[in-house]
């Protein structure tokens, strides 16, 4: 097969037979200036392609940020029974008033003492779940945000579509004029045409191939840095639990201590 350096030289070969031919001949000039205009065209398609193509890798990733997000606040929300501050403190009210009130084996305070507790742990939960909740929220902005500008360029790069197909008609009917009066090289320009757009394709191939690398690297770095965030979270939770746990127990073998402790003799 013909290599993108091939059929560039080839394209720059034609390129320069078709310029010697058109400035030795009379009557070519009418084809200046829609060429212009279809190489404007060109360029502007190219750029708008590179404008998609880099917001498609931002969608992509934002897609996975969002995704990632999700997960975490349904991991989240299964880990606790209220998502309010307010009615955990309501909650734990209560539970401290059955004990004050209520005859209680110690079995029972006990498991009393453990809900309690655990509801007051869980406050670092929901809160941790109402930040993710805002920041799901931001994301899915994101994602709609990057959708609609991409549904935007897909409007302007069909304008263009039409744009260049409607001066390619033109051409096309002025290269017939010129087959007419013996002036046309039709064979040779679509010859350069094909060659052109043989390494357009290659080049898009290529654009397309780096900025799905650049995206997955950048998700990997996004996930890393998420899990490692996660990891300490995770860490600094099971460290402030254990000293509550311990405090607890302490408190607990105190109060036990000195119920048991004798009476001083008066």
């Amino acid at each position: 097969p013909t290599t993108v350096n091939q059929n560039k030289a080839r394209a720059e070969e034609i390129k320069g037979i078709l310029e010697a031919r058109r400035n030795g001949k009379e009557g070519n000039a009418t084809n200046d200036p829609l060429r212009t205009k279809l190489n404007g065209c060109r360029d502007k398609f190219k750029e708008l392609v590179k404008q998609k193509q880099a917001l498609r890798a931002q969608f992509e990733a934002a897609t996975k940020t969002r995704d990632a997000a999700r997960d975490t606040v349904k991991e989240l929300k299964a880990m606790i029974k209220f998502k309010d501050v307010d009615n955990i403190e309501s909650e734990v009210q209560r539970l401290e008033e059955e004990i004050s009130h209520s005859s209680l084996s110690l079995s029972e305070e006990k498991k009393v003492m453990e809900s309690i507790r655990q509801l007051k742990n869980s406050k670092a939960v929901v809160a941790e779940y109402s930040t993710k909740m805002e920041g799901l929220a931001a994301d899915e902005t994101a994602c709609k945000e990057i959708n609609a500008a991409i549904k935007s360029l897909d409007t302007e790069i069909n304008a263009v579509r039409k744009e260049e197909d409607g001066l390619r008609a033109q051409l096309g009917e002025l290269r017939k004029k010129e087959e007419a009066s013996g002036t046309d090289n039709k064979s040779l320009w679509e010859e350069k045409e094909k060659c052109r757009e043989a390494c357009k394709e290659a080049y898009e191939k290529i654009k397309d191939l780096r900025a799905k690398h650049d995206a997955q690297w950048q998700e990997f770095k996004a996930q890393d840095k998420l899990w490692r965030a996660q990891q300490a979270a995770d860490k600094a939770r099971k460290r402030e639990e254990y000293l509550k746990e311990k405090a607890a127990r302490d408190a607990e073998w105190a109060a036990r201590e000195k119920e048991m402790r004798p009476a001083p003799f008066s």
